[in-house]
């Protein structure tokens, strides 16, 4: 017959025996048996990386988008001497039928740079169209250099605003190697700085 321990048979320091060593299993070592405490670290180092990814197309959109704003400022803005001009001898050949905005004012532009841009290339050129008889009566050959036309431009504008005939046919000035709205901008962009540029001083 079996015999129960009774509470006297406790040891006399009135505590219970305690819990074997190996059954004191704490919450960290179950986590790391199951495997979570060995990929903790990984996992928390991926949130920002995740991150990053998700944000990065939306960065480099925006980047892309700054970079051709800022080509198109930059070229809208060089483009006024040859407009300038050519707006005042066919201001019919303008878009918008509003008052040309002061230098000062129009480089505070910022808005609606793109349509602003296009514009203006178009403008340039629609100008130059009805020019470039005058062009030619004066010495210009198809096919010249933009910093030929410069030159020789306003000499045609001048016969234009005396009411000169033009016995010349029109002719294409400057035309683009691409057939591009850019690459014709950068034809004009030329132009117009070498309409703008001081006169080379000649040595005595």
């Amino acid at each position: 017959m079996s015999v129960v321990p009774s509470a006297s048979d406790a040891p006399s320091s009135g505590r219970l025996p305690t819990q074997p060593r190996r059954a004191r299993v704490s919450a960290r070592t179950c986590w790391a048996a199951a495997g979570f405490g060995v990929t903790r670290t990984p996992v928390v180092g991926a949130i920002p990386l995740f991150a990053v990814g998700l944000s990065y197309s939306g960065i480099a959109t925006r980047l892309a988008t700054w970079r051709i704003w800022r080509r198109h400022r930059r070229a809208y803005r060089q483009l006024r001497p040859l407009w300038s001009v050519l707006h005042a001898a066919f201001p019919e050949s303008t878009l918008y039928a509003g008052t040309p905005a002061a230098p000062w004012r129009e480089a505070l532009h910022v808005r609606r740079m793109h349509r602003r841009y296009y514009r203006r290339v178009i403008e340039c050129r629609d100008g130059l169209v009805p020019l470039s008889p005058h062009l030619t009566a004066v010495g210009l050959r198809e096919g010249a250099p933009p910093e030929t036309v410069a030159t020789l431009l306003p000499r045609a504008l001048a016969a234009q605003a005396a009411g000169e005939p033009a016995t010349s046919r029109a002719v294409g000035i400057i035309l683009p190697a691409k057939d591009t709205l850019n690459a014709d901008a950068q034809q004009l962009t030329t132009v117009s700085r070498s309409l703008s540029a001081p006169p080379p001083v000649r040595a005595p």
